[in-house]
This record gives structure tokens, sequence and C-alpha cells, in this order.
């Protein structure tokens, strides 16, 4: 009998979206009656996106139902609004996302700035109507104010804006930058799977913030190594940045990056869908958008 061949992560990430992409447009079109914003927002979340953090979620979730869909519709949103400010002149100047034009330029920098504002309450007001008991959407509203604030992504931004060359601060940056979002989506679906006080919870977190600062590097190698047709972003825009790769030079980066994938193996073992995990581990070493 001939060996099944196993879906490649593409193929998995095309599914997720499956279950995710029509929910996900569904909220932002009730966003607002205002027409341009209403645009704004829907051209945020097209393009080539690929869906990894409502992937974490579904699988720490191990469930593809509403309340998991609506937790993933909430996380890639607040992703959407990162991605939108990440991107105005006042921060990195990119005129390409998701291999469209930046919601910036597609539309003027104001209403790229309203547009990543309108998507922050419109995550929380999801959290707060899912069908969850109080006690359990309390904690991952707590969790996700964390993970996307000062002490989170907004601060992992403002470090990257005035950055170190100290490794552990190179680190940090990212943990919060990038590591925080990916973070509370593997932990938001291990909330739904076992329940707050699980330790499965915790494994979770800590398997997403590893995969985030090895996520970086790979993002940083494909900066230097890629093309824009690839990522669908622009490259080789990183010159006056601190990045583990101008800090450790191309070699050592992908030094880094081993030794990381060797730690974050052993931690997925500890997890209950390690089997899931196996294929975003290997897109993330070798991936090449």
């Amino acid at each position: 009998m001939p060996k099944m061949s196993l879906p490649s992560f593409s193929q998995i990430l095309v599914e997720t979206k499956k279950f995710v992409e029509p929910r996900l447009h569904a909220f932002v079109r009730q966003a607002t009656t205002h027409g341009r914003l209403s645009d704004a927002l829907l051209h945020s979340t097209r393009g080539s996106g690929k869906y990894i953090r409502p992937h974490l979620t579904l699988t720490f979730a191990q469930s593809t139902s509403q309340t998991a869909i609506d937790l993933g519709c909430a996380i890639e949103l607040v992703h959407c609004y990162s991605l939108i400010h990440d991107d105005l002149p006042c921060m990195d100047n990119a005129d390409l996302r998701r291999g469209l034009p930046s919601v910036w330029k597609a539309f003027d920098e104001a209403t790229a700035v309203l547009a990543g504002d309108a998507l922050i309450p419109l995550a929380y007001d999801i959290l707060a109507k899912l069908t969850l008991p109080a006690d359990t959407k309390i904690e991952l509203i707590a969790e996700f104010s964390q993970a996307i604030g000062g002490n989170g992504l907004v601060g992992g931004q403002m470090m990257d804006l005035f950055p170190s060359k100290n490794l552990n601060d190179i680190e940090q940056m990212q943990l919060l930058k990038t590591g925080a979002l990916l973070s509370f989506s593997c932990l938001a679906g291990a909330i739904l799977a076992h329940g707050v006080k699980s330790p499965q919870v915790r494994i979770a977190q800590d398997f997403g913030a590893k995969l985030g600062l090895i996520y970086q590097i790979t993002d940083d190698l494909l900066s230097v190594r890629g093309t824009s047709e690839q990522t669908g972003k622009p490259v080789q825009n990183d010159d006056d940045k601190i990045t583990f790769v101008s800090v450790f030079g191309v070699e050592g980066a992908q030094q880094l990056l081993l030794d990381l994938s060797a730690d974050l193996a052993v931690l997925s073992q500890q997890t209950q869908v390690d089997h899931q995990l196996q294929p975003i581990l290997d897109f993330v070493l070798h991936r090449s958008y």
C-alpha cells in the first residue's frame, strides 16, 4: 500500500484560512458604516496573510468551534492593526504588505491610523461576546491586554524604534514585538481546551514565545536574502535597524535559529498537540515567505 503524503504547512494554513477569513470579514464589515474606513479595514485583512496566529489558537484549542474561530479572529485583527501602524511613514515607512499596497499607501496616513485604531476595540468586542464563562473571558481579556500593550506588542515596537545592541535587549524586543501575540495565540487556545488553571496553558505560552523568536530570526534572514515577491513586503530595508542578522551575521543568526529550534522541539513534546505542531516547526525553520 503506497504511503500517504502529509499535507504541507501551506496547505494546512489554507484550510485554517477557509475557517477564519469569512468570519473575519463579517466582523470587519460590521465595524463601521463609514465607507472609506470600511474599505481600509477590509484592505488590511486581504492579501497573502498566512493566518498563523489563528492557526495556533485552533491547534491548541483542538477545535474549530465558533468560539475558537472567533477568538482567532480577534487575534488576527490585532495583528492586522499592528501591521497597519508598523508600515506608516513615521514607523517603518513600508509601502507593501502581504503583496498589496500598505493601507497608508492605498488610502492615506490618517485613514491608516484610524483603521488601526478601529481594529483594537473590534477585537475586544469579539472577546467580550465569546460564549464562555465570565471568569474565562476575564482571564482571556487580561492576558490579551498584557500581550498587546506597553509590556507586550507596543512595548516591543517602541524598543524597535530606539534599539539597543545588547543581546538580552534584542531578545526582549522580539519577545514583545513578535512573540507576545504568538504566545497569546497558543495560550488562548490552551485555555479553551484545558481551562485557565491547567499546566498546559503556560506550556503553550512558552511555546509561542520561543516560536516568536524563531519566526523573527527567519524574518530577519528573509529580509537579507529574500525578495519582495516571496515575502509580500519590502526586503533589505533593515540596514538602519538592530536585528539578529545585523548583530550576529547570517551564520550566527542561523546557528541561534538551530539552538532555539532544538529548545522548541523539546517544549513541543510537553504539549498535548505535539504531532500537530511539527509542520509549523518545519515551516519556521525553512520558510521562504
